[in-house]
């Protein structure tokens, strides 16, 4: 891989194809007046596939902490919708899994007593 060559963020070792660019986009702040906005910074946002993986990943991320700052605005783990979001997949995964949804996930239950999910 060439040293300008962007690894997949799973494989490591693996150069992503770039396949869509969406050009300079915001981070995910809201400016709160007119200073905030013309000092607003942008980021590449290119989007690459992994041959070997199928993994579909943004290029070049942004920093989580210029992304999730003090001032981010959502915090998906309080929201109703959200909680009903995770019970809902929870429920999916025991079912697919034939178990029960509990607090500690039965496949990994079943894998420490040595039996298979």
């Amino acid at each position: 891989m060439s040293g300008s060559a962007t690894p997949c963020q799973t494989c490591r070792d693996v150069e992503v194809s770039k396949f869509l660019s969406l050009g300079m986009q915001p981070a995910c702040h809201f400016p709160g007046n007119a200073t905030e906005v013309d000092d607003e910074q942008f980021y590449p946002l290119d989007l690459g596939f992994c041959a070997k993986c199928s993994l579909v990943q943004i290029m070049q991320p942004v920093d989580e902490r210029v992304l999730f700052s003090d001032g981010y605005h959502h915090i998906a783990g309080l929201t109703n919708s959200y909680r009903q979001h995770v019970r809902g997949l929870a429920g999916e995964l025991a079912a697919l899994h034939n178990c029960q949804a509990t607090t500690v996930p039965c496949w990994t239950r079943s894998a420490s007593m040595g039996l298979t999910p």
